[in-house]
């Protein structure tokens, strides 16, 4: 009996996991570019609230796969390894959302 429990315990926590999945994968990576989108904007361009730029940020890539496809390019053509003079033509399409301090 218990290892009837086990096993549906098992499956059920699989099921949750697979559901939940590609949603929390989707949420990390706005997370990520946009944090690193927001940083490298108040980095290079204006200083900015990093926190509320990537809040604003979060909410029109979850809501809007441009923008999320946007935010994306513009992480990578933003990278960490790039100077802020090699990235300046980055920012025209940079979906941005700068909330200053």
């Amino acid at each position: 009996m218990l290892r009837y429990f086990t096993a549906i315990a098992c499956a059920v926590s699989a099921i949750s996991l697979a559901a939940c999945g590609d949603e929390a994968k989707d949420e990390i990576r706005n997370t990520v570019n946009c944090a690193k989108i927001c940083g490298r904007y108040s980095e290079c361009v204006a200083e900015i609230d990093v926190s509320s730029c990537t809040d604003r940020c979060e909410d029109n890539a979850d809501a809007n796969a441009t923008y999320a496809s946007q935010a994306s390019s513009c992480d990578s053509c933003t990278g960490d390894d790039k100077a802020c003079a090699e990235i300046q033509g980055c920012w025209g399409s940079c979906p941005v959302v700068a909330v200053q301090d």
